[in-house]
């Protein structure tokens, strides 16, 4: 059996089911027979999510607003 990649308590970006927006999450739970993580979005809503959908806050850059223009 893989071990777990994430700790319950930790604080992610799980990726919204059918969609290919990620969100904050924390990790609730992992179920080691199904290898899936139970994970509460900020609204409360609770899913289980694959690790492949789930990754840590650092793998994600922000971006840097445009909103400065540069032409004349």
């Amino acid at each position: 059996m893989p071990s777990r990649k994430f700790a319950d308590g930790e604080v992610v970006r799980g990726r919204w089911p059918g969609s290919s927006l990620y969100y904050e999450v924390e990790i609730l739970s992992y179920d080691g027979k199904s290898q899936l993580y139970t994970v509460k979005y900020k609204d409360g809503t609770e899913l289980e999510l694959k690790e492949n959908d789930i990754k840590p806050l650092t793998s994600f850059k922000q971006r840097k607003s445009s909103s400065a223009s540069s032409s004349p």
